[in-house]
């Protein structure tokens, strides 16, 4: 039983991912916009990218959303696929939710967004710890 509440948690984590890069992806232009806005750290070294760095980091941000998501999913190189995701929600909580520079209603709102990445962190450590599970491509029989 356990190992298939397992998987079931395996396949549920990365859903927002999943979803969030595949939007990404239809609305590719305002999530551009979106990054612009941010005054991300490394904006000088950003320009090496030409006039169209925010579409190109938007397509890279979705592709490893996507794919790391997918391939937690299923349960391919899961727990690469985790630490990568880690890395990137750790990330978003330092450049999309920076809670300590801000004051009221948004400090709080952020807050919260960043605590909730932090618990979406716990449940990828998990399955970096652990691995695919028994119900993963990863343990798929070769013929």
């Amino acid at each position: 039983m356990w190992d298939w509440l397992y998987t079931l948690a395996r396949v549920l984590l990365p859903v927002l991912f999943v979803v969030e890069g595949v939007g990404q992806f239809a609305n590719i232009g305002a999530f551009a916009d979106k990054l612009q806005n941010l005054n991300l750290p490394l904006q000088a070294q950003l320009e090496l990218l030409g006039s169209h760095r925010f579409v190109i980091i938007g397509y890279l941000i979705a592709v490893i959303e996507i794919a790391g998501g997918a391939m937690v999913m299923v349960g391919y190189k899961a727990r690469l696929a985790a630490l990568v995701l880690i890395v990137f929600t750790f990330g978003t909580i330092a450049v999309g939710h920076p809670f300590w520079l801000m004051e009221g209603p948004m400090r709080a709102i952020n807050f919260t967004d960043a605590l909730k990445n932090l618990s979406i962190v716990a449940g990828l450590l998990i399955i970096a710890a652990l691995g695919s599970g028994p119900y993963a491509l990863d343990n798929r029989r070769r013929r």
